[in-house]
C-alpha cells in the first residue's frame, strides 16, 4: 500500500488519518477495529530499514524510532497510526521486500 492509496482511501471514506513523515515505504495497510477511528499501519521492520537506508546505524535508528515515533504517537490522538511489530517474519537477517 502506498501513501497515495491511503490518501485515496481517506478521501473516499471522508476520514482523517495521521501519517508518519518520510515513512511511506513502511505503510502496510489500514486497520479498523470498529471501536475507534481507522488507523494507518506501519511495519516496524520497514521503518528501521528506511532509517538505515537513510544512513543511520542500527543504534541510531533505534534511538530515532523511540524518540521521534513512539513518543510522538500519543500526541496525534485518536487518529495516530499504529506500528506493527513484524513477529511473523521468518528470518530476521533476510532482506525486507518493498
Amino acid at each position: 500500500m502506498t501513501r497515495e492509496d491511503v490518501e485515496r482511501w481517506v478521501e473516499e471514506n471522508q476520514i482523517e488519518l495521521a501519517l508518519l513523515d518520510g515513512m511511506d515505504s513502511a505503510i502496510v495497510g489500514i486497520v479498523d477495529d470498529g471501536l475507534e477511528s481507522p488507523k494507518v499501519v506501519y511495519s516496524k521492520r520497514k521503518i528501521f530499514k528506511t532509517l538505515q537506508d537513510q544512513g543511520m546505524s542500527e543504534q541510531d535508528a533505534l534511538e530515532w524510532y523511540g524518540y521521534n515515533t513512539v513518543r510522538a504517537l500519543p500526541y496525534m490522538g485518536k487518529i495516530a497510526p499504529c506500528v506493527m511489530d513484524d513477529l511473523w517474519y521468518p528470518d530476521p537477517e533476510a532482506k525486507v521486500a518493498n
